[in-house]
């Protein structure tokens, strides 16, 4: 996953993409537990991915509430 292309994206895009990638991971467990797993690399890579999303989520969360709180305090001072 580019992490370029993941910054693009809003925060509903970013949600739908980890819920996805939550649903891949339980998909691939399944068979690694039951010793079918061929790509055993693929857990990994998606767990990667995962973290990815996530930290792209909690960045443009913790942005929006600098920039919330920079607004009110410019507010304030006027």
């Amino acid at each position: 996953t580019n992490v370029e292309a993941l910054r693009g994206l809003t925060e509903a895009e970013l949600a739908q993409k980890a819920t996805a990638l939550k649903q891949q991971l339980f998909h691939l467990r399944v068979p690694a537990k039951l010793g079918r797993l061929e790509k055993g690399h693929e857990l990994s890579h998606v767990r990667s991915d995962i973290a990815r999303v996530l930290t792209i989520q909690r960045a443009q969360a913790t942005a929006a509430a600098i920039t919330k709180s920079a607004a009110k305090t410019k507010k304030a001072s006027s």
